[in-house]
């Protein structure tokens, strides 16, 4: 049955009339002691939360969240625990009701194979989902997303330490990013890029470093990727499969010395593809570059919008940013509302205790008349 609560005093009854909401997904996790719940914020009205949708108790160490319109329905995947253990679960909630549609586990297999950032196809048919950033296995498995069973003959195979998942708005093509898994005997830093259609793949890369965070603009055909212990990105062209500017950094910037740290664990595309937003964790704050003359021009540094800052693990906040369906908005991951015409900080995201909120699972969720039409993404990919 539908779960709901009243927070706050305000309603739980699902979205009515032509709306944009916010649906940010925290949960306990190895740094953070805080309920299961997806807090949704009204867009349209000064970003307030006018919702939290309780997640069940099970719902510990969120990786990755997406959603989808044909289906109605929203994922989470999660550890199921506050520490990666080699396992997961892929949660699927009806997006009108909120009722739990279904929760696959997936058990300590060969390989210890786990869960992270999955996608799923526009059409609705398969989820992509990673076997996870800490383990050994290097296959994303190809999900039935109405069912939540997964075909062990249709697994997409790259390298170990499988990580984020992007699938292109066209459904043509799945981007997948490993991490080098420690115990790999050998990497290359490419992305994969598995074609529908064929059941074949091509490369992009190689990399300068180690691949963390990424988001795609297909129309214009390219890849905006960060890198460990860079501040910064590289650009790389997906039909060539070609690096074609490498270490763009911010200017006069002194990089961190090599220590596995991740500082620019967030990169994100304006919808439009004109600017891309990364995150920087040693000054706290996000860097902007003009990259609307790519590839004839390179990107152009246009300036840095501090934001406040919160301890995680090995990478810093703000870590990942999410944008708005239209544009309008940008959301690092510690939640502040930025303006992206003016590049000004205009409000911020409070949880249900009244505290600012921290997180990076979130996606954009539009209603008409009551009924969900349109869903954004967790990777701020280009949409115009």
């Amino acid at each position: 049955a539908p779960v709901s609560v009243a927070i706050n005093n305000v309603t739980t009854q699902p979205p009515n009339a032509s709306h944009h909401y916010l649906y940010v997904a925290t949960a306990p996790d190895y740094n953070f002691s805080t309920p299961a719940v997806i807090n949704v914020y009204d867009i349209d009205n000064g970003h307030k939360l006018v919702k939290t949708i309780p997640l069940p108790g099970d719902v510990m160490g969120i990786r990755g969240i997406w959603a989808n319109i044909p289906n109605n329905k929203l994922y989470i995947s999660h550890y199921g625990s506050t520490v990666s253990n080699g396992a997961g679960k892929l949660l699927a909630l009806d997006l009108t009701t909120n009722g739990i549609v279904y929760e696959t586990s997936f058990s300590m297999l060969a390989g210890q194979s786990g869960v992270d950032r999955g996608c799923i196809l526009p059409n609705g048919s398969r989820i992509y989902l990673p076997t996870g950033e800490e383990n050994s296995t290097n296959y994303w498995y190809s999900i039935n997303s109405l069912t939540g069973f997964e075909d062990p003959t249709k697994r997409v195979h790259h390298w170990p330490g499988a990580h984020n998942t992007i699938c292109s708005l066209d459904g043509s093509t799945v981007f997948m990013a490993s991490i080098d898994y420690i115990g790999a005997p050998s990497y290359e830093y490419t992305i994969n890029a598995f074609q529908i259609a064929t059941g074949t793949s091509t490369t992009i890369g190689s990399f300068s470093g180690r691949i963390r965070p990424f988001t795609v603009d297909t129309q214009r055909g390219f890849v905006f990727v960060n890198l460990e212990d860079f501040v910064g990105f590289e650009v790389a062209q997906i039909s060539t499969g070609k690096v074609l500017y490498s270490r763009v950094q911010p200017p006069g910037y002194a990089e961190p010395a090599p220590n596995n740290a991740v500082p620019s664990h967030g990169i994100a595309l304006t919808p439009d593809g004109n600017e891309v937003w990364v995150s920087d964790a040693i000054k706290n704050g996000i860097h902007i570059w003009d990259v609307s003359n790519l590839p004839s021009q390179p990107p152009t540094y246009k300036t840095f919008i501090p934001t406040a800052w919160g301890p995680v693990p090995n990478y810093g906040q703000p870590g990942w940013i999410l944008t708005s369906i239209d544009g309008k908005y940008m959301y690092p991951e510690t939640m502040e509302v930025i303006d992206t015409q003016t590049h000004t900080i205009v409000g911020q995201l409070y949880d249900q205790f009244g505290n600012p909120m921290h997180s990076r699972y979130g996606l954009e969720v539009d209603f008409a008349n009551g009924i969900p039409s349109s869903v954004g993404d967790q990777f701020g990919i280009a949409r115009q």
